[in-house]
């Protein structure tokens, strides 16, 4: 197997809640700036020469900045840089795995911990039982909702593979016939779709144990369609209230964020902020940067700047 199977994401998203959401207290109190978004493209193009210079393996680092609306569509386009260009997006993509198990109505089906479950997880955060706090063993049964917080807080790799089980037929393989589907329907009609996604991981390799999909397709998307896609998640309130109802108590206010680490992808982090007093609107971001260990850092002093301009206290 390559590498880039065994690059652990050691909780990024741990680190990025920290850094993205300390004042979100106060900041839902105070008024934006100006609903309709505008920050100067020098100043962003700054920040992306500051904070996120560069990609993974000798790409150019890429980032989608948009306005989102009620509906969950972009309203105006922030800022843009390599935004079509497809790459691997690594463990960002668990959210679209968050929702598709949402979407199949599986969450409640119950699943087997197994021990291709327990080889994935050591390549990524170890799992977690919510509300328990215990690991799974093999033969484990348990609710798939059990393990959408650790999926999402601990980015586990495990999680992801036997939520990837609980549609029906219980089979991994569908569960990503169903999300490549909904990935594509999430944003039909509105840009240059370019994903497509293997496995319920975000893993990016050639070994047949790690692809559930089409063997002539590789594992990709772009930061337009994953700034996109976390539009629509931030704008569903029905996704949303399954993700508190299941450990993830920061949704109850709006905001999302997933951050993804391997060889391939670099550094990758998704998010949507709500605007403070603006009837239900947001922004979404996607930024891909490079491998460094301080690339996270940098991108949350970003993101706080980011913040300051729509109207959120750092």
């Amino acid at each position: 197997m390559k590498k880039d199977l065994y690059e652990r994401t050691r909780n990024v998203f741990v680190l990025a809640i920290a850094c993205l959401f300390h004042s979100q207290a106060s900041a839902m109190g105070s008024p934006a700036k100006h609903c309709n978004v505008s920050i100067s493209q020098s100043k962003i193009d700054g920040w992306m020469r500051d904070y996120v210079p560069r990609g993974a393996n000798g790409r150019s680092s890429a980032a989608a900045i948009y306005k989102i609306n009620k509906q969950g569509y972009v309203q105006h386009n922030i800022f843009q840089k390599n935004a079509h260009t497809p790459q691997a997006v690594a463990s960002t993509q668990k959210m679209l795995t968050a929702y598709t198990a949402y979407r199949l109505g599986s969450l409640d089906n119950r699943v087997v911990w197994n021990s291709d479950d327990t080889i994935y997880d050591v390549q990524g955060g170890r799992a977690i039982l919510h509300p328990s706090g215990r690991r799974p063993a093999n033969g484990d049964a348990m609710q798939a909702k059990a393990l959408i917080k650790t999926l999402i807080t601990q980015s586990s790799n495990g999680a992801a593979l036997a939520i990837s089980r609980s549609g029906s037929p219980q089979s991994s393989r569908s569960f990503m016939s169903s999300l490549n589907q909904y990935a594509e329907e999430l944003l039909r009609g509105e840009t240059n779709f370019k994903s497509y996604f293997q496995n319920p991981a975000g893993l990016t390799d050639n070994s047949s144990a790690y692809r559930f999909g089409d063997p002539n397709k590789t594992q990709l998307s772009t930061a337009d369609n994953m700034a996109r896609f976390m539009g629509k998640f931030g704008r569903d309130e029905g996704f949303k209230k399954s993700m508190s109802e299941n450990g993830l108590s920061y949704y109850r206010n709006g905001q999302l964020t997933k951050a993804g680490s391997t060889q391939a992808a670099g550094k990758t982090i998704v998010v949507y902020i709500p605007l403070p007093r603006c009837g239900e609107q947001g922004v979404a971001v996607a930024l891909f940067g490079e491998s460094s260990s301080t690339q996270f850092n940098r991108m949350n002093t970003f993101l706080s700047k980011l913040r300051q301009e729509l109207g959120y206290s750092n």
